[in-house]
């Protein structure tokens, strides 16, 4: 009988050990092409990961990834609480939430599949098309509260500051990267959305408008497209004597736009299972087409830029 007894206690064992699926839930295990896992984005990544999670879907029809879209605060707590197996934003981990991970014994991965930045929108009217990274810096700060105090401008007035979420990476990177982790002014206001940032813009003159240049970038998208007839793009520089660039692909890829972000992927898994394969998947060629399609630069792929120079004799 207890021969019997250990049998069926080394099978339960194996069961048991063979169906955790490394972010809370019992099922089979799964691998890099097969199984069922959750991930969380943050939601200003939507429409790049809604077209990688597709193709990555299409191709392999044993795989379901679930994903949570959130601002970036609520998906990095998904993470650090280990309710998903993978992470989407575009900032680094700090030391102590990646700490949060290993005290939990997490093997962290992390996989950089786009570049991209902050871009700057305005009201169609205000007759400001450039500012540089320092006097952005001061307006966000509180310091600079008045266009008049804006180098060269002609406007006059408050200005304000919208951000699409208070959750947001636009936010945290404002916050964290711009500011230093310096408090923002009380001229800064965040609203629920990019489309709601767009829209307010849209209808006030004095206002500026931060938002991801993904959400300005993919013409292919009807919503970009009517973008452009509400808000107009300002051209950014490191410093007032310095020429200004709009956050278009090329900029970005060439860094001569200043606010750059990089987009991670950060996988816990203890093993190479679905996340992984994920992760693979978007820094793949076939998931670096998508990013490029989607108005970000790929990270783990080659862009060729073409210089066109009128007075350059005809190459034969």
């Amino acid at each position: 009988m207890k021969i019997i007894n250990s049998y069926y206690i080394a099978i339960l064992l194996l069961a048991f050990t063979g169906c955790q699926s490394g972010n809370g839930n019992q099922s089979e295990r799964d691998t890099p092409t097969s199984g069922r896992i959750a991930i969380s984005v943050d939601q200003s990544f939507k429409n790049l990961i809604d077209s990688e999670v597709l193709i990555f879907h299409s191709q392999y029809d044993k795989a379901h990834i679930d994903v949570h879209y959130l601002p970036e605060a609520e998906a990095l707590q998904l993470f650090l609480k280990d309710s998903v197996r993978a992470l989407v934003i575009a900032r680094e981990l700090t030391a102590n939430e990646k700490k949060i991970l290993e005290v939990e014994g997490i093997k962290l991965k992390n996989t950089i599949i786009a570049v991209g930045g902050i871009a700057l929108i305005v009201n169609p009217d205000n007759p400001v098309d450039k500012l540089d990274v320092g006097t952005l810096t001061d307006i966000i700060a509180g310091k600079k509260t008045e266009w008049s105090e804006v180098e060269g401008s002609k406007m006059k007035g408050k200005i304000n500051i919208v951000l699409d979420n208070p959750g947001s990476g636009v936010y945290s990177y404002s916050r964290d990267s711009l500011l230093k982790g310096a408090p923002l002014g009380s001229n800064v206001y965040a609203l629920k959305n990019n489309q709601e940032v767009i829209d307010y813009i849209a209808k006030h003159k004095n206002s500026i408008g931060l938002i991801g240049v993904n959400h300005v970038s993919d013409m292919s998208d009807v919503q970009n497209q009517k973008f452009t007839k509400q808000v107009k793009l300002l051209e950014l520089s490191d410093n007032t004597q310095m020429e200004g660039f709009q956050p278009y692909q090329a900029y970005i890829a060439t860094r001569q736009y200043p606010i750059i972000r990089l987009l991670h992927i950060y996988i816990n898994e203890p093993y190479n299972g679905l996340g992984s394969g994920f992760a693979a998947f978007a820094a793949s060629d076939k998931g670096q087409r998508i990013v490029l399609k989607d108005g970000l630069i790929p990270a783990n792929a080659p862009v060729r830029l073409i210089q066109v120079n009128p007075s350059s004799p005809n190459i034969k």
